[in-house]
């Protein structure tokens, strides 16, 4: 199975059980606090000590240097010894129209090449399509893929070699 299958596979499988069928308008919806999506990025990282300090500087550092490349973006918010917490926004187009959702993401080291990539409390921004999110082939087929899609940008960015300047990270670099 490739690995961009079986993230699917687990991203799927945290909110399949929870859809609801609303009888009469034959619309499948899915409630919020089911909106979650779980994601494991393994990687290889040329460019420096694999440690648990250094992924959460380079993946800090990719959150910094992606928020002008797209419509999907992950912002910093807080990071401790083996977590970082950002928001997330991704953008899916339904109808010609733009649906931007929120959500929050954490990020947690498993080890110096494996991350656990957790996203939760989707949330529609205010626009003309708030609340389609809620149907669960708009969130499992463009929200999620939308998410998954950061995931793997952020996953090759992990596996490249960005340059010496990160090569040796120390500890006053930090937060």
């Amino acid at each position: 199975m490739k690995r961009r299958s079986f993230i699917k596979l687990l991203a799927g499988l945290s909110a399949a059980g929870g859809a609801l069928t609303l009888s009469g308008c034959g619309e499948t919806l899915i409630r919020p606090d089911d909106k979650q999506m779980l994601a494991m990025l393994q990687f290889e990282m040329p460019d420096y000590e694999p440690t648990n300090e250094n992924v959460l500087k380079k993946v800090r550092q990719w959150m910094t240097s992606q928020g002008v490349k797209g419509e999907n973006t992950l912002k910093f918010v807080s990071m401790d010894n083996a977590h970082l917490q950002a928001k997330g926004v991704v953008t899916v187009h339904i109808k010609n129209k733009e649906l931007k959702v929120s959500f929050n993401a954490e990020i947690t080291v498993v080890n110096a090449n494996l991350i656990r990539f957790s996203a939760t409390h989707f949330k529609d921004m205010p626009g003309p399509l708030a609340g389609e999110s809620d149907s669960t082939q708009v969130f499992f087929n463009q929200v999620k893929d939308q998410v998954l899609t950061l995931c793997d940008r952020l996953e090759n960015y992990l596996d490249a070699d960005v340059g010496s300047s990160i090569a040796n990270f120390q500890k006053k670099d930090l937060i």
